[in-house]
Formats: C-alpha cells, structure tokens, sequence
C-alpha cells in the first residue's frame, strides 16, 4: 500500500508539472507579433485608438508615481496629451 501511494503521488505530481509546461517560443512569437500590430496601429490612427484595441478593461499604468486605472481612464489620458 505503501508503494501504491508513492507511485500515485509521484504520478499526481508529473501530470502537475506536465501540464504547466507552455510553449514559450509560440508565446514569445505571439507577443513581438502583437507589439508590432500596437505600433502599426499607433502609427496608423494615434496611440488612444491602438491602446483603446488592445488593453484590457482592466489596464493599470503607473505614471509619476500614481497608478492609473482602467483603459477609459488611461484613452483620455493619452487623448488629452501630445505624444
């Protein structure tokens, strides 16, 4: 019984750790690939609209020390400066 339990969790833990692995290649792939499409974009129609298409809802930047919240917040922001 012993032994069963040591394989199972010896099992239990491979699978963990089998099924964590990413394929980080592809992702850095897909990163660059989606930073040149936000420089495209920016160059294209402004840096509001690129960051409006690509951030999250939820986006927090931090600028001078305060942290800015929310991707409406953060259009404005970029809409009211010259960048």
């Amino acid at each position: 019984m012993r032994h069963l339990t040591l394989i199972l969790a010896t099992i239990t833990i491979l699978l963990v750790i089998f099924s964590c692995r990413t394929n980080t290649v592809k992702d850095r792939e897909t990163i660059i690939r989606t930073e040149h499409e936000f420089a495209e974009m920016a160059v294209e129609k402004g840096i509001p609209d690129a960051f409006y298409n690509y951030a999250a809802d939820s986006a927090v930047i931090l600028r001078g020390g305060k942290l800015i919240k929310g991707k409406a917040t953060h259009v404005k922001i970029f809409s009211s400066r010259t960048i």
